[in-house]
């Protein structure tokens, strides 16, 4: 459904399901997709999208009465299968696909907190925890196959709260040695973090580098053109 049908759906008793949030930093927005859930539901989190004049990124947010933090991995609405599926769209040349002049890169987030290092470090490990749980029950993973490669993707915009190094090792920190490495070349794994403010955004991304190419919106249709102009010039060759 389009997001304008998605609006006319709700009544007048629920939020409606995109909202605006200003970072404080200029071109740069987070787009909230609220969960209109009751209270008595056991998923009570929201999505965000984040927006700068050079990114777009999606977040999930606590919506919960016992949690002011804007933290916890939102389990219904997974924001990277979404961005993935734009990026999908514009390789293939569907003419729908979301695009403008104003957003090059669209950038999921899949947890948000304070800038501050208590609340980055709960919220990163929260979200370590959620992501690689799978591999928690598999005892002897790292004993059978080499470790899992990740690194750190850091950005930070108009904020004097936090360190690029403070954050960078606290969120190492979550990171199993057992079972972990860092690879800055090739990782399996890029833990994002976009510091805006005082909000702080982060993702866990499989093959960030390799087939994301950063979540550049631009990139990716200038070489899905390249791509087509060149299947039609060997078209033509063959004729």
């Amino acid at each position: 459904a389009s997001a304008d049908q998605v609006l006319l759906q709700n009544d007048e008793t629920k939020r409606p399901p995109f909202e605006l949030y200003e970072t404080g930093c200029r071109g740069v927005v987070v787009l909230l997709l609220h969960n209109n859930k009751t209270a008595n539901d056991d998923d009570e989190t929201d999505a965000s999208v984040y927006v700068d004049n050079s990114a777009l990124s999606l977040a999930p947010v606590s919506t919960s009465k016992n949690d002011d933090r804007m933290t916890i991995p939102l389990k219904a609405f997974n924001p990277i299968s979404l961005v993935k599926r734009v990026m999908q769209d514009i390789t293939e040349g569907e003419q729908k696909a979301p695009r403008s002049r104003f957003v090059t890169r669209m950038i999921p987030i899949q947890t948000t907190c304070f800038a501050n290092m208590d609340e980055i470090s709960t919220a990163a490990k929260q979200l370590i925890d959620s992501r690689f749980r799978h591999k928690l029950h598999q005892v002897n993973d790292f004993l059978t196959k080499s470790k899992t490669s990740f690194e750190i993707l850091f950005k930070k915009r108009i904020c004097s709260n936090v360190t690029r190094e403070e954050c960078i090792n606290v969120v190492a920190g979550h990171f199993d040695e057992e079972r972990f490495k860092v690879d800055l070349t090739n990782p399996e794994y890029t833990f994002v973090m976009e510091v805006c403010k005082t909000l702080v955004c982060m993702s866990i991304v499989h093959n960030f580098k390799s087939s994301c190419h950063n979540f550049n919106l631009f990139q990716i249709s200038e070489k899905a053109k390249e791509n087509r102009r060149g299947k039609e010039d060997v078209r033509e060759e063959s004729a």
